[in-house]
């Protein structure tokens, strides 16, 4: 028996998922992945939750990426069978979570079940870390070993983090090969590089892919990418290229795939081009709308963009005054640091504040002399769109998957 949300199981304030729109956008990722011949490493920080995870390792993730030691700690305690690869989107310079690291991938391939950990690079100093705890333990250098690899992080001027130059990232790649670290790739967050939807910036993206893809085509000439991953029984040699793919998806999808002839070579060698997008996942009625790099995508690739899938649901506590309404719902429920929460059940009124427990609704025809043609009672259930699925989930530790008909279907929990 599905129980509905009225149900004495639940109460309000309450963050639900709808399941038609979830599984449609799970689909709709692997379907234009597939088309554009391109890899896909969900970010689980978007939702860090195993039940989603598995969705869309079950519709053919390549891996999960995550952001954080901690996070890296949390995915791999969800013991999920079908996940062979992690992507950690950052340098990670905690030498405990290294060692740790180092320990959890050599467990795992006594047991018959390796994972490759690829770990993002940009400075000397990350690793002289990386390597320091590799030397550390006994075995670690060998070229089969069970350790982490690293990607190559590219960056650019006044942006987040990487190498700020193509030379300043191929003498990192160069450095980290001298001291015997395992380099399979580069990786960059396309997303840092440019602002706004028009042609400058959808070129200014384009040419820093490109730029990725140099910079593998080097590292490969240099002889410094490790063509292989030890235990995952690679097919051919391929180096990875991965960019982030949300905001940008259309660019990275047609400019991320290919092979690449290294300098000097007179052959290519194979991509393994990864994008690394989750907020898809759920989408949104706010940020990802105005982003939206679906409807920029070619007919040809025959795409259904993501739909909203995100509610939260939230009761009428008063109505003070006229065309004013106070939900029961505020930043402890709500995301706030892009846009407010839209309402999505009632025309005329937007959400012009929160505080900690409550949303302020105000009707846009308010006025002392003007009443409004619509009224939220006390005790209402008003239902809420929101801006930036990121800042949702990290709010919530559980959240109810529901049918159209309002029924729950699920669960999902969520950590950190």
């Amino acid at each position: 028996m599905r129980p509905s949300l009225d149900d004495d199981l639940f109460s309000w304030p309450l963050l639900t998922i709808d399941v038609e729109a979830l599984d449609h956008n799970v689909a709709a990722m692997a379907q234009v992945a597939a088309t554009c011949g391109v890899l896909h490493a969900p970010h689980a920080k978007t939702h860090m939750s195993p039940q989603l995870a598995e969705r869309q390792l079950a519709a053919g993730a390549w891996g999960i990426t995550v952001a954080d030691g901690a996070q890296l700690r949390a995915v791999l305690a969800w013991e999920l069978p079908a996940l062979r690869r992690v992507v950690v989107a950052n340098e990670m310079l905690d030498d405990r979570d290294l060692r740790w690291l180092c320990h959890e991938l050599a467990r795992r391939a006594a047991e018959g079940r390796p994972v490759e950990v690829l770990v993002q690079v940009d400075s000397a100093r990350g690793l002289e870390v990386f390597a320091g705890v590799l030397s550390s333990i006994p075995g670690a250098l060998e070229d089969d070993a069970p350790v982490p690899g690293v990607l190559v992080e590219l960056g650019a001027n006044g942006g987040r983090a990487g190498a700020r130059s193509l030379q300043e990232a191929e003498a990192l790649g160069r450095l980290a090969h001298a001291q015997r670290v395992r380099v399979r790739g580069v990786s960059g967050y396309e997303g840092s590089v440019a602002r706004g939807q028009d042609d400058a910036a959808l070129a200014t993206v384009r040419r820093f892919v490109a730029d990725l893809r140099e910079l593998a085509g080097r590292l490969v000439a240099g002889g410094v990418v490790t063509l292989t991953s030890p235990g995952l029984h690679d097919v051919e040699p391929t180096v990875v290229v991965s960019a982030g793919g949300s905001a940008y998806l259309d660019v990275v999808l047609d400019a991320l795939p290919g092979g690449i002839v290294p300098p000097g070579h007179r052959t290519a060698v194979d991509v393994l081009p990864v994008v690394r997008a989750g907020a898809y996942l759920t989408h949104d009625d706010g940020l990802l709308v105005r982003a939206d790099p679906w409807r920029r995508m070619p007919a040809a690739w025959d795409v259904s963009a993501p739909r909203p899938a995100l509610r939260v649901r939230a009761q009428v506590l008063s109505n003070p005054e006229q065309g004013l309404a106070v939900l029961g719902a505020g930043r402890r429920h709500l995301p706030y640091d892009i846009d407010l929460p839209v309402v999505l059940d009632a025309v005329g009124w937007e959400v012009v504040k929160i505080d900690d427990q409550h949303a302020y609704l105000r009707h846009t025809a308010a006025s002392p002399n003007q009443p409004v043609p619509t009224s939220f009672q006390p005790g209402e259930v008003v239902t809420l769109g929101i801006s930036h699925p990121c800042t949702a989930f990290d709010k919530w530790r559980t959240v109810v998957v529901v049918d159209d008909v309002g029924r729950a279907v699920d669960i999902v929990e969520t950590q950190l």
